[in-house]
């Protein structure tokens, strides 16, 4: 029972991992698009409601690259928290 649970974390692991890449490559082409727009509109010209929404989308995405970015983060330093009490308690039991 225990080895099942512990296959189920890696692969909810890999698949968690697999989302996150796929997450951060979404929003470089976006941001990489909302750049592109951006210069189009300026050689084309643009209502202002459409500049305003590609604005809007590009806040976007930099909010949600900044959040997958903190819970990486927060992930990487759980981990090592882990990792951490997992030695001290070792030791206590030594």
């Amino acid at each position: 029972m225990e080895q099942q649970k512990t296959e189920t974390r890696s692969i909810t692991a890999e698949q968690r991992k697999r989302v996150e890449e796929v997450c951060f490559r979404s929003l470089a082409l976006i941001g990489r698009n909302c750049e592109y727009l951006e210069q189009h509109f300026d050689r084309t010209g643009a209502d202002e409601s459409t500049r305003q929404a590609v604005a809007d989308i590009d806040t976007a995405a930099i909010q949600l690259d900044r959040t997958l970015t903190e819970a990486e983060i927060g992930k990487a330093m759980d981990k090592v928290l882990r990792a951490a009490q997992q030695q001290f308690d070792a030791k206590l039991r030594a």
